[in-house]
């Protein structure tokens, strides 16, 4: 039997239990606040490794900011890299390494840990119980990492940590499409959270503005009076899958400065003033200039690319004769921005490919909005419009604005999108230059009470 190795969670004191089933303490290695113990079983020729901590998570620091955690970040940091070094030994000397657990959320965890980290990773895959044994879920890992890919990730952590930057990832698909009449801007928003939206109308400084806004986290996109819209697609993306189960546990979230930078430009008369806010306002944070990732600004008559990290200079592209741009979350001229290497580059550049594809024969902006949800890969990961998948990253809503009709059109996902209802701030007897058009939301909250639509 090919020897191979599985890795699953347990405790110190379960390590003297097991060795009644056949288990042989091969090799041990402490980091720092994590301990690994590679083990043989000799009745089914396998090697396993227990895994223990006292916090008892395999982890990285991007998830650490999910939950509270005593640990000192940079420590988490350099064990999780001393860590990932020690397996790929243990790889090396006794072969293909499957991981798995007892615990479904557990093993999807390390599957998305493994990933992040630059080994190449098979389907997570289901064994039903049997002779006593529970269910459990497992995966191969299908070749060791490239230590410069390590380096280089450990380093980005470290340089999050030290400027503070851990702010909300916004991960997308972003469209510009022109039709015979007029411009359209389009957005599938994904989050690893079912998303409480809602919709603003209000004046801010004389400007109409309507904009959908995360609940949780303030992130905000819309259009103004004037015909002005803007979308946005994160290149900022190693503090990855947000706060996910922060939300899902009812902790509070942190606030995203970019809600606010984004309204900030809404409130503009011009596409050039707009423009000029996006790449230079700073809000709160005085130090965090732009908004940062892909930005889709948009009027009647043109539509500017923006792209700006917090390294690099801003990059503004006219849209030309073309019909259709997409910006998802890689870099365009600063390639080594966003997602850079396996199945998360991947996925951005496919969901691309795809959106930019079937976008370029549509004649209605409802067309638009159609062909962006519509499943085309059965990879669900690789869509762009993302139902629900192993990754933990799915699409919870549509955005879609019709710059000349000045019209916007929410489209909510019915499992992983909430819509709570139209916060209409419009003065009383006021005529609205803005429409809004709202599909598959829910008509009543929990308590029966009809939502404003």
């Amino acid at each position: 039997m090919k020897k191979m190795i599985n890795i699953y969670e347990d405790l110190k004191s379960e390590l003297k239990k097991i060795r009644k089933f056949g288990y042989k303490t091969i090799d041990k290695f402490h980091s720092d606040i994590y301990d690994m113990v590679l083990l043989y079983n000799i009745n089914e020729d396998i090697y396993e490794v227990s895994l223990t901590s006292n916090e008892s998570d395999f982890t990285t620091y991007d998830s650490q900011i999910k939950r509270p955690t005593e640990q000192n970040p940079k420590d988490i940091i350099n064990s999780t890299r001393k860590l990932i070094h020690q397996l790929k030994i243990w790889i090396n000397k006794y072969g293909q390494l499957v991981v798995g657990s007892l615990n479904k959320k557990r093993t999807f965890k390390y599957h998305k840990l493994l990933m992040d980290y630059g080994f190449k990773v098979g389907e997570i895959s289901y064994s039903e119980p049997e002779e006593g044994f529970p269910e459990s879920w497992n995966f191969e890992i299908l070749k060791p990492m490239n230590e410069n890919i390590l380096d280089r990730l450990i380093k980005e952590q470290l340089e999050l940590i030290k400027s503070e930057k851990l702010d909300l990832i916004n991960e997308c698909t972003v469209a510009a499409v022109k039709l015979d009449d007029g411009i359209v801007l389009a957005k599938n928003r994904d989050r690893g959270y079912k998303a409480k939206m809602e919709v603003v109308h209000e004046i801010v400084d004389n400007v109409e503005m309507v904009y959908w806004r995360d609940i949780e986290t303030d992130w905000s996109e819309g259009l103004n009076e004037f015909g002005i819209g803007i979308v946005n697609s994160s290149l900022l993306v190693r503090q990855d899958e947000k706060e996910s189960d922060k939300v899902m546990k009812g902790k509070k979230s942190k606030t995203s400065y970019d809600g606010d930078k984004i309204r900030t430009a809404l409130k503009q008369k011009t596409l050039k003033d707009t423009i000029k806010s996006v790449i230079s306002y700073s809000g709160e944070d005085k130090k965090d200039v732009g908004i940062k990732g892909e930005t889709i600004v948009g009027s009647p008559k043109n539509v500017y690319i923006v792209e700006l990290t917090s390294k690099d200079t801003p990059v503004i592209t006219k849209m030309g004769d073309e019909k259709v741009e997409v910006r998802t979350n890689h870099g365009i001229t600063h390639t080594v921005a966003g997602y850079t290497h396996g199945i998360k580059k991947k996925s951005s550049h496919m969901r691309m490919h795809y959106a930019k594809e079937h976008l370029k024969d549509v004649e209605t902006d409802q067309d638009v909005i159609n062909r962006m949800k519509e499943q085309y890969d059965k990879n669900k990961f690789f869509n762009p419009y993302r139902l629900k998948n192993q990754y933990n990253m799915s699409t919870v809503g549509q955005i879609m604005m019709n710059l000349d009709k000045k019209e916007v059109t929410i489209r909510m996902d019915n499992e992983m999108g909430e819509f709570k209802g139209i916060v209409n701030k419009l003065p009383k007897n006021y005529t609205p230059k803005i429409k809004i058009k709202i599909e598959n939301e829910r008509t009543h909250d929990e308590k029966g009470n009809k939502l404003p639509t």
